[in-house]
């Protein structure tokens, strides 16, 4: 069997990828590190220092669903809702079965200035198909908007 040079170059660049990447995992760690400080920011409210720990851990890891949806959140509550709407649409382009994805994109699509209603009622209606309970929902956002109130 004769191998023509772009398949020998395929081979040789493939081999070379290979021996290039780091034995083991060391970037799981520091991802993890990434997203515990991200994590802490969040809850202490420091939307921006835990969106700059989400882009740090998306340089290691890539733009994985969980750590766009994660992202997308921060920016969702600092007020970016169009990046609150970016970030999952691309997870959703990664698993477009996650109903929680489909939420937080029409939850940010619902505050644009104007508000996009083609695209918000889309996205909720494709959250309620993929299994998402609507009145569990209302009664989370019930149930944080009494704590705000506090």
């Amino acid at each position: 069997m004769r191998v023509g040079p772009r398949v020998l170059l395929l081979l040789v660049l493939m081999a070379s990828a290979a021996s290039s990447a780091p034995a083991g995992e060391p970037s799981d760690a520091q991802v993890e590190g990434l997203l515990e400080k991200a994590d802490a920011y969040f809850e202490a409210g420091d939307f921006e220092a835990a969106i700059r720990e989400y882009d740090a851990a998306i340089s290691i890891d890539g733009p994985t669903e969980d750590l766009l949806s994660l992202r997308g959140g921060a920016k969702f509550r600092l007020g970016d809702y169009r990046g609150a709407d970016a970030d999952p649409s691309r997870a959703i382009e990664l698993n477009d079965r996650d109903p929680h994805l489909y939420l937080l994109r029409g939850l940010s699509r619902s505050l644009f200035k104007p508000p996009d209603r083609e695209g918000t009622c889309s996205d909720f209606q494709h959250a309620r198909l993929l299994g998402l309970d609507i009145r569990e929902v209302a009664k989370g956002v019930e149930e944080w908007c009494a704590k705000a109130e506090k």
